[in-house]
């Protein structure tokens, strides 16, 4: 979230602590230049044995891949893309986490967070839908398994977690924490809920930080 000229003690933006391997794209400024590191230190990680043309291939393949990414997120008010790019024990972790923001005019006397409540007790039917609190604040998490639809860009099912919440000062900011993951082909299955549980992990550590924090 762009600090701007916050004055003192307003929300200027927010952190999270991700786990090691994870990496951060800006959706905005820096953009490209991040995708290219990104894409650059996984290379470092290809077997000695590969040729160089091939690690070249999959550098440029990867760079392709997470622009896409980041682009389609920026294009849905992104503004910071979060995803592990470094394998663990072997193991690519197929999952990412996109951080939103937008503007909800609310009316006069209307509460943000029985906003936020209301969202959360609402869900759609097919949601997971519940009241928790973020860092003091009241928010909705909506947990659900999307099927996939290609007309709509979703080429495979994929469990989704979002955290959706007013700023804190200014009822018609809001923040949303996005997660996906398609499991190992099935977002139902226990691979998919350990990640979910990975992601409600480190929202923990959401925090907002304000304008003067040193």
């Amino acid at each position: 979230m762009p600090a701007g000229s916050a004055p003192v003690g307003a929300i200027a933006g927010y952190t999270l602590v991700m786990p090691p391997g994870w990496s951060h794209i800006p959706l905005g400024e820096g953009m490209e230049d991040a995708v290219r590191t990104i894409a650059a230190d996984t290379a470092a990680f290809a077997p000695d044995e590969l040729p160089r043309d091939e690690v070249a291939k999959h550098r440029a393949q990867l760079e392709g891949h997470l622009l896409k990414l980041a682009r389609k997120a920026a294009d849905n008010s992104g503004i910071d893309l979060y995803l592990p790019t470094i394998p663990r024990d072997g193991i690519a972790i197929p999952c990412s986490i996109v951080v939103a923001q937008f503007r909800l005019e609310l009316g006069d006397g209307v509460d943000p967070l029985e906003v936020a409540r209301a969202l959360a007790a609402g869900g759609d039917g097919e949601a997971d839908a519940q009241e928790v609190d973020v860092e003091g604040g009241v928010g909705s998490r909506t947990e659900r398994v999307r099927p996939a639809d290609p007309a709509k860009g979703r080429h495979e099912a994929a469990r989704t977690v979002d955290y959706t919440m007013p700023v804190p000062g200014n009822a018609a900011r809001w923040i949303s924490v996005s997660f996906s993951t398609p499991g190992d082909g099935d977002p139902e299955g226990e691979f998919a809920l350990l990640l979910v549980e990975l992601f409600d992990a480190i929202m923990t550590t959401f925090a907002w930080q304000r304008s003067g924090d040193g």
